[in-house]
């Protein structure tokens, strides 16, 4: 079987990670023979640089979407795939448009990674998902929530989790090295994964640790990541001279970053964006490290509150501090935490199984 992999791009984010470990998944486990197409020539992931497998990029993001649909023809030509595999929108259009010209392959869409709010489905990306959901032959997402808000048809809907290949563990570099590199002293980490956009509530995290740092606590609270608001972040830190706060910037080892966490979080403002599966809550609890998260539908499907991870449904720092200084000082409740998070993650969310289920699902529409 023949599946041409198809995303926009590969920068440094949940959907791009998930990308990559498919592919990797059916190419070692010679599930498939891959075929890899990025629409734009944004690479931040080198993992498929050592496969036998086929990257073709489309162009830049000033290129022509004419010049990229004429370059991508003549890859499904040579190629001839079974199955387009697009993770996003646009890549699922070009896809479906395509087929006009060409023997007849069937297209997923797995472009569903949030659910949408009531009322705040922009129209543009409606009519679009709507045209792509018609014409694709079977719309994946990566919450249950997620299908239900984006309203993909039934009898075309699934929902497969997004998966964690517990290999990357085995090269996790020394928490004595990390703690050096980033010149962290105190004796806890607070961190938090996660693009520097408006939807992910970084006033949460850095008024949290503000407080933190009045009360003399001994924790370091550390922000992994990159985004068009890190500057402005960065201003109001210095400007509120708390020492106890670092950036990182984009990280190419992020695992070993998330393993020196004594607590990972991951907050968004619920009101402007709807967490799917987050990428980043899988790769906290795959490590053992607890989770305080804001709660919402999506976030709910992996966090059993007080179980494996803590929900919060309030933006307040206090309440967040005392349940970041709860954890710290309660190591039973820590460490039931840590352990049920592993289990879940083993249980329902590795790679294993969300591989086998895209390759079920290959098969299935031929």
């Amino acid at each position: 079987m023949k599946v041409i992999f198809f995303i926009n791009d590969l920068s440094k984010g949940g959907k791009e990670r998930q990308f990559v470990e498919i592919v990797k998944y059916m190419h070692l486990n010679n599930k498939t023979k891959c075929c890899v197409v990025i629409l734009n020539d944004i690479i931040a992931f080198d993992d498929l640089s050592s496969l036998n497998i086929s990257i073709n990029v489309l162009g830049s993001r000033t290129d022509s979407k004419i010049k990229k649909i004429i370059y991508l023809n003549k890859i499904i030509k040579e190629f001839d795939p079974d199955v387009i595999h697009s993770f996003i929108n646009i890549c699922s259009l070009f896809s479906i448009f395509l087929k006009l010209f060409n023997k007849s392959y069937k297209v997923i869409d797995n472009s569903v990674r949030s659910f949408q709010k009531p009322g705040r489905y922009n129209s543009s990306k409606l009519i679009k998902d709507q045209i792509s959901f018609f014409f694709s032959d079977k719309i994946v997402g990566n919450s249950k929530v997620g299908i239900e808000s984006y309203n993909a048809p039934r009898n075309k809907a699934k929902v497969i989790y997004n998966g964690y290949d517990f290999s990357r563990n085995n090269k996790l570099i020394d928490k004595r090295v990390i703690r050096k590199k980033f010149n962290i002293k105190t004796k806890y980490v607070v961190g938090k994964v996660a693009r520097f956009a408006i939807e992910k509530d970084y006033d949460l995290f850095f008024s949290t640790a503000f407080e933190s740092y009045s009360k003399a606590l001994d924790i370091t609270f550390i922000a992994v990541g990159d985004g068009p608001y890190l500057s402005d972040y960065q201003r109001k830190v210095r400007e509120s001279n708390c020492s106890n706060v670092v950036f990182t910037g984009m990280q190419s080892d992020v695992e070993s970053i998330i393993n020196i966490f004594d607590i990972g979080i991951l907050l968004t403002d619920t009101i402007k964006y709807g967490e799917g599966i987050s990428n980043s809550i899988i790769e906290y609890m795959a490590l053992k490290i607890p989770v305080i998260a804001t709660y919402d539908k999506g976030t709910s499907e992996i966090i059993n509150n007080n179980i494996n991870g803590i929900l919060i449904k309030d933006r307040n720092d206090s309440e967040l501090l005392s349940l970041i200084e709860k954890l710290l000082n309660d190591p039973i409740l820590y460490e039931n935490i840590s352990n049920a998070a592993r289990k879940t993650i083993e249980t329902n969310f590795n790679m294993i199984n969300v591989g086998t289920s895209f390759f079920k699902l290959y098969k299935e529409i031929q």
